[in-house]
């Protein structure tokens, strides 16, 4: 009888480096840490509007905060018990929300610069944000990491680069319940 040893899911970190065919070592910092200024604001979304996202949050692992990847720049809608699409805005914006109040606070603001695809807990208060970079006509893998005590951020590129935009861990993955619609 074969031994199979127990498997641990894989993080949405792990998921988007696999989904991509990237690897840890594939990045290395990249500039400077940056301390940036907190301020906190209402998370006011309607409360159709949030029970809406509410499937796509990322949650840390204690509950104190969530990661809003979505509400900023997708526009979700559901036509006949399913979630639609037409698109998202240009502008991306990625928030952490403190669940005891529901103020938020902007961890990273993405134009044509760069883009998100998904976020992952490292710990109660420090979180990654994992997407691309358009960097001189290509796309750099990035992640940008956060902790949340002191907000210091930090970048980390990969050494891969691609020509066009790869196919999107975001729609294909980690929101394939939503049907986008084109």
């Amino acid at each position: 009888m074969a031994f199979n040893p127990p498997t641990k899911e894989l993080t949405e970190y792990g998921k988007w480096l696999e989904f991509h065919k990237l690897n840890h070592s594939d990045f290395s910092k990249f500039g400077n840490d940056v301390e940036r200024k907190t301020e906190w604001y209402s998370f006011d979304l309607t409360k159709e509007y949030q029970n809406l996202f509410k499937p796509f949050r990322i949650y840390s692992s204690d509950s104190t905060y969530f990661i809003d990847l979505d509400s900023y720049s997708l526009v979700l809608e559901r036509e006949n018990e399913k979630l639609i699409s037409h698109g998202s805005g240009v502008d991306m914006k990625v928030q952490v929300i403190r669940t005891n109040d529901f103020q938020a606070t902007t961890l990273l603001f993405c134009g044509t610069e760069c883009y998100t695809e998904t976020a992952n807990w490292l710990s109660e208060s420090k979180v990654e944000i994992l997407g691309f970079s358009h960097v001189k006509d290509k796309f750099v893998p990035t992640k940008w990491t956060i902790d949340l005590n002191n907000m210091l951020f930090s970048q980390f590129r990969a050494d891969k680069t691609y020509s066009k935009i790869p196919k999107s861990y975001m729609e294909l993955e980690r929101l394939k319940e939503i049907e986008f619609k084109k």
